[in-house]
């Protein structure tokens, strides 16, 4: 099975109100595709999850892949937040959980791949992570 390497992002412009997402893959080292797409009204974290997702979604069962975000929202809640979110019920410990709806479909497509969350700093030059947020810019719905 080929190794996958995704660079996400999400954008809103302004925030909250209409958004974009995209999602960059690389498949054993060679750019593949570019998926992208727009909400409104959104927000930028609900971008940010749904660029992770679709990028999930579009994985055959049993991949491996490796996942770039520049954002903290996700990189912690995938990794940090989760477990205790699903032992209290999709609960946070002040009450209800935003973007529940996101969480609980990334949840159900981690358990179906192998993933690896990354996090690197948006602006900061990384070509494909530049790409991503380009096109997450593109796709917001003017």
């Amino acid at each position: 099975m080929p190794e996958f390497v995704i660079y996400t992002d999400g954008a809103c412009d302004p925030n909250p109100g209409p958004g974009g997402w995209s999602a960059v893959f690389l498949v054993d080292g060679v750019k593949k595709k570019v998926l992208s797409g727009g909400e409104k009204p959104t927000t930028n974290n609900r971008m940010e999850l749904t660029a992770a997702l679709k990028a999930l979604e579009n994985l055959p069962d049993d991949a491996s892949a490796t996942i770039f975000t520049d954002s903290q929202y996700l990189k912690l809640g995938i990794t940090e937040w989760l477990p205790n979110w699903v032992k209290r019920g999709w609960k946070r410990p002040g009450g209800k959980l935003a973007n529940e709806d996101l969480w609980k479909a990334l949840h159900r497509q981690t358990m179906r791949v192998k993933v690896k969350w990354s996090w690197l700093r948006g602006h900061a030059g990384t070509s494909l992570n530049e790409l991503a947020d380009r096109e997450a810019r593109k796709a917001i719905p003017r």
